[in-house]
């Protein structure tokens, strides 16, 4: 699949210009809102390729394959299943809840 490059050296963009991805100690994820971008995770190291619909990054290194969604909600549902459905303590919540609401973070699993 060929990649379009983005803005950086070295990094490079979804087909639908939203994200960008760079290898730099680990595979660097952004979100691009117009002319803002943010840092939006740091993945795992490897050969990566964006899906054509740019719904998902595939990410293979070090013998496993790593599916990521690129959507919010499929994010929280991931991050969700990584803390086993429990809800986030008071540190996490400082830490990675930037909207200052104090709402149960992942629904129970279904």
């Amino acid at each position: 699949m060929k990649e379009t490059p983005g803005p950086r050296d070295g990094e490079y963009t979804s087909p639908d210009g939203r994200w960008s991805v760079e290898n730099a100690n680990g595979t660097l994820l952004r979100f691009y809102e117009g002319k803002n971008e943010r840092p939006v995770a740091t993945l795992m190291s490897g050969a990566w390729t964006f899906t054509p619909d740019s719904r998902w990054l595939l990410i293979n290194g070090n013998g496993t394959v790593g599916l990521w969604p690129l959507g919010q909600a499929g994010m929280i549902d991931a991050a969700c299943a990584r803390v086993r459905r429990r809800d986030l303590t008071e540190d996490e919540r400082k830490q990675y809840v930037t909207d200052g609401l104090s709402r149960p973070t992942c629904a129970p699993a279904r």
